[in-house]
């Protein structure tokens, strides 16, 4: 169980003059209302967040850290702090897919899995 010494999270997220990301918006506010204090890191520009991902080899943002462990993007926070965990593991043993796939990529996964289905029952 956590202390509150260990209740210290950052998050690297894009804050750009003409977008914020949701997604880390998202995690800000969850991480503040569990009581963490957030080391926040704004990624100002597409270079420097092409750059975040590609030194940590992550495909997107935002990512979190909890005293120093990396957790990945805002599902997975989610999947940590026990918010919604069942629907997750539900949905990622469907798709066969490793529970830190995230659901934004099952989604896509799943979409792509109904567009071949569908060309499979056209072609056939």
């Amino acid at each position: 169980m956590m202390t509150d010494a260990t209740k210290k999270a950052e998050l690297y997220r894009m804050v750009m003059p003409d977008h914020i990301c949701p997604y880390g918006l998202k995690s800000k506010d969850l991480l503040e209302r569990k009581g963490f204090e957030v080391e926040d890191h704004h990624l100002t520009t597409r270079a420097e967040t092409d750059a975040f991902m590609e030194r940590y080899g992550v495909e997107t943002t935002p990512q979190i850290c909890i005293s120093g462990e990396r957790i990945g993007g805002y599902d997975e926070l989610r999947i940590r702090l026990g918010i919604d965990p069942l629907a997750e593991v539900s949905l990622s043993k469907e798709m066969g897919l490793p529970l830190c796939f995230g659901r934004r990529r099952i989604e896509d996964a799943q979409q792509a899995a109904q567009t071949k289905d569908s060309h499979e029952v056209t072609a056939g």
